[in-house]
């Protein structure tokens, strides 16, 4: 693996894991803002009640100067507000009126001070309401001041833990009440926080702000969305490793130029049978022998070969490779031998196509080979006109003309009603429904069609002998596939197939059906 691809596998993870802390940073903030929404809620439903209980019952006891009944009410009120400490009147630095203290006069020398646009404030206290040197940890208080004149305030005393409840506690978040002398948060009191950099919700008396650490961002990612981090996880080595192998099957041009130039691409030839398994023919399968890679398959290199243009120049390697070993043999009995070469749409908009045609006719002019092209169907003809014209000047020169791989590619049809054609091969995937028993009866009509037409049928593929017997009883002519006979270098097959011969004594009879040779078939 370079260093490019590398990189490449590094930042498509990395983008992945952003996007997921994106969408859990999102997800927080927005669990934070209700958890703060929630807590502002519970807080001012709070301060409501207390303010509304002084406007409607305990202002009128204050001005009635009736401590014992202030005393009385005040009692009733704490006992349902469960976290309500105390209720003391406070006038002149001096609290003559407690649910704590009674009707007692205690100096208060922790004064309250209000803004004058202000009648009601929420503050910390640190100190009992009677001496200032005296802290009280745990057991200090909020204190809810609601001015009654210049020098007289009501202060309702309320338990610092009951808004730390409120507060809550989270992992993944801290929320702090911000009051005018203190902040306050979860673990107790803190400096004032509210001029920090947080998000918060502001209210008349208070705000709460709210905020997540990383340490707490990366525990709620990985508590929320580990499934997904597992999950792209997957989708990323999966993406890698199917774009490390299409870009080791999507083999580079200038790769393929260079192969062309050393001679690296060589033909392999599939045996064709007839129905006595007689060898009549031979298919050309252009293999790469690379000196790095060993061989490789067309399927890695035919694609970007027929794009580029670049077939041609494979063809015409394969053509002279064909010539100079095929020229002085033969089939035993000097029986025509059938040859053919695949040839894909792009290859008929050059001469060199039909420069090979002619190299073939005049170099093996005295043997009994025939010569037949299959044309592939992964291509597209550029015109109708294209078309037929080529197809009439390769007849001319008395080469047969193949549909190869027949209904599985482009506009099948369209070419067996334009012109003459010769042989119809029979694509593997349909030789395969015999044994399964599945949409056998498109065989079937591809095999009826053909009889129609008066075309003779070469069936791919042929791995079993239930596919050979079931074809053979319907009436198909030429067989090729692994069960009869393996795509083997071209050496090997004159050794296996064929004999030598002396220029002059082959038969020059020329054949009208002929199975056929592939140039370009991606045969593994």
């Amino acid at each position: 693996m370079n260093i490019k691809k590398l990189t490449c596998s590094v930042a498509f993870l990395v983008f992945g894991f952003f996007i997921i802390c994106v969408l859990a940073s999102n997800s927080l903030n927005r669990e934070r803002l209700a958890a703060a929404q929630r807590a502002s809620s519970e807080i001012a439903n709070t301060i409501n009640v207390m303010e509304g209980y002084y406007r409607s019952e305990l202002h009128n006891l204050i001005d009635n100067k009736n401590c014992d009944a202030v005393i009385q009410s005040g009692n009733d009120f704490v006992f349902m507000m469960p976290m309500l400490a105390g209720i003391n009147i406070v006038e002149n630095n001096e609290i003559n009126c407690s649910t704590i203290f009674g009707n007692r006069q205690i100096q208060y020398k922790n004064p309250i001070t209000l803004n004058n646009e202000d009648s009601i404030q929420l503050i910390y206290s640190g100190y009992t309401p009677s001496n200032s040197r005296i802290r009280l940890g745990d057991q200090a208080s909020l204190l809810l001041a609601i001015k009654i004149d210049a020098d007289k305030f009501a202060l309702f005393t309320l338990y610092k833990k009951a808004f730390q409840r409120i507060l809550g506690q989270s992992p993944y978040y801290s929320l702090i009440l911000n009051l005018p002398n203190a902040s306050l948060k979860n673990e107790g009191v803190v400096a004032n926080y509210a001029s920090l950099n947080h998000q918060k919700l502001s209210e008349p008396f208070y705000s709460i702000s709210y905020y997540s650490t990383l340490p707490q961002l990366i525990r709620f990612a990985v508590d929320q969305y580990s499934a997904s981090a597992l999950l792209w996880c997957i989708i990323a080595a999966l993406a890698i490793y199917i774009g490390f192998n299409n870009a080791h099957l999507r083999i580079p041009v200038r790769r393929i130029k260079r192969a062309i130039k050393r001679n690296e691409f060589v033909p392999f030839l599939q045996p064709v049978f007839d129905n006595d398994r007689k060898v009549v023919g031979a298919e050309v399968l252009v293999r790469w022998i690379s000196p790095v890679k060993g061989v490789v398959p067309p399927l890695y290199f035919i694609k970007e070969a027929e794009d580029s243009g670049l077939i041609g120049e494979i063809t015409s390697s394969l053509v002279d490779q064909c010539i100079d070993k095929l020229k002085n043999t033969s089939l035993p009995d000097n029986r025509r031998f059938k040859l053919a070469f695949n040839v894909c749409p792009i290859q008929f908009e050059s001469e060199r196509l039909f420069d090979d045609c002619n190299k073939l006719a005049g170099e093996l002019s005295n043997s009994n080979i025939d010569l037949t092209f299959e044309i592939t169907e992964r291509q597209e003809f550029a015109s109708n006109d294209l078309y037929t014209e080529s197809i009439e000047r390769l007849k001319k020169r008395n080469v047969s003309i193949a549909l190869d791989d027949f209904g599985t590619g482009h506009c099948s049809l369209k070419y067996l009603h334009q012109v003459d054609i010769d042989i119809l091969k029979i694509d593997r995937s349909y030789v395969d429904t015999i044994d399964s028993n599945s949409h056998t009866k498109i065989l079937e009509n591809i095999i009826d069609l053909a009889f129609r037409l008066d075309v003779p049928l070469v069936a791919e593929g042929i791995e079993t002998e239930a596919q050979f017997q079931y074809l053979k009883i319907r009436g198909v002519d030429y067989y090729q596939g692994f069960m009869l006979g393996r795509p083997v270098p071209i050496e090997e097959f004159i050794e296996l197939y064929l004999q030598p011969t002396k220029v002059g004594s082959m038969s020059s009879e020329p054949s009208i059906s002929s199975p056929q040779m592939k140039l370009s078939e991606p045969c593994l």
